[in-house]
């Protein structure tokens, strides 16, 4: 359905196809489903594919703090196989860190090592 919304220009169908992906996506409970659909949202050739990319990029990073064992080794090997997304998943974390996920904080009291501190002022300055 997104293919053909890009493809006629339909800005209706390509908006409700954005909607429907996101709320499939979101709903997904199963990691590694998600996981084995990452190629073929990267395969898309339409213009407007970056839009799920981002949508999949962002439920992804969500879950990654917490995904299990067998979901790593279908993580590692989507990230091998497709630079694209090891790109965007890599860039959308150094963009936004995750909150308490910081390993060089101190998430007891929100405040950082020196060490810590500088790498995050580095991170904005990248912005």
């Amino acid at each position: 359905m997104f293919g053909l919304a890009d493809m006629y220009l339909i800005d209706g169908l390509l908006t409700l196809a954005e909607s429907k992906f996101k709320a499939t996506v979101k709903a997904e409970s199963t990691t590694s489903v998600l996981l084995q659909h990452i190629s073929q949202v990267y395969d898309l050739q339409c213009d407007s594919g970056k839009v799920l990319r981002e949508i999949m990029v962002e439920q992804l990073r969500e879950r990654l703090p917490i995904v299990e064992e067998l979901d790593r080794q279908i993580l590692q090997d989507q990230v091998r196989d497709i630079p694209e997304f090891a790109k965007d998943i890599a860039t959308s974390f150094i963009q936004r860190p995750l909150p308490r996920h910081c390993p060089k904080c101190d998430s007891s009291s929100n405040t950082k090592s020196p060490k810590a501190r500088d790498l995050h002022q580095k991170l904005r300055d990248m912005r």
